[in-house]
């Protein structure tokens, strides 16, 4: 099941594509206001995506787009939090010129990303006026789909709706220069998600072999994973349909 948010110039819309065709996910569920995104569908509570595949099964008829004719946006327009998480000690380290904080071993961590400054798969990132280098860095996301506290990292997948590639875009002379100054990164930054979120068994379709063809990750063990980050950040702060983390 592919769930999008796509616009046809008249705002953003969910979307769910079925071969070449975007059906509104509106319309499919019958809901009473329309929903600008798979946020907005995931917010509906009481099992959405199981809602919208029955939807599908029971012939509901609904608008359909051809998928040449729309614009694909980001998945979540505005996620209410972004947990951007350093789980590789290759990364952690600077590929071994630095040290670790003792810390890192014992815990996921983690940094709050700025959620305004989100761009769907075919927008174009506008270059930063305020940095002469503009980095990149290809990761994988997963979207929340349900509200909860307190989960072990053995249930973490159940509260996951699906994972999207993650391009974490950084403006490294602005960030060099806020992190001497601050501990955390707050403006050098902006993100793009790809472009519909996959459930957690689909791991090796040929659009996530892409990530893992490219990523230094896909060479590299994690210290931390999606569920064990999933348990530390739960443990202090609730989480809510769409967060990314």
């Amino acid at each position: 099941m592919k769930i999008l948010t796509y616009d046809t110039g008249t705002g953003p819309r969910c979307g769910i594509l079925q071969d070449d065709l975007v059906v509104n996910v509106t319309a499919l569920l019958g809901t009473d206001y329309i929903l600008r995104d798979i946020r907005a569908l995931l917010e509906l509570g009481e099992s959405p995506i199981d809602q919208l595949g029955q939807a599908l099964m029971s012939n509901v008829v609904a608008p359909a787009i051809p998928l040449a004719d729309v614009h694909l946006r980001s998945p979540i327009l505005q996620p209410p939090t972004i947990r951007d998480f350093m789980a590789y000690e290759e990364h952690a380290t600077s590929q071994g010129t630095r040290k670790c904080a003792d810390a890192w071993y014992r815990m996921p961590v983690f940094y709050f990303s700025n959620p305004l400054r989100i761009f769907g798969p075919e927008d174009q990132v506008p270059y930063p006026s305020t940095s002469e280098r503009l980095d990149y860095e290809l990761e994988i996301g997963c979207v929340i789909g349900r509200e909860g506290s307190n989960i072990p990292a053995t249930d973490a997948l159940a509260y996951i709706a699906g994972f999207c590639i993650f391009n974490d875009w950084s403006f490294r002379g602005l960030q060099r220069d806020e992190m001497a100054g601050r501990p955390r990164p707050s403006q050098g930054q902006e993100l793009s998600l790809f472009p519909w979120p996959l459930p957690g068994w689909l791991p090796q379709t040929k659009w996530l072999r892409t990530f893992a063809a490219v990523d230094y990750t896909s060479i590299a063990r994690p210290k931390s994973t999606m569920s064990s980050g999933c348990e530390t950040v739960t443990g202090e702060f609730p989480i809510i349909p769409g967060n990314l983390l």
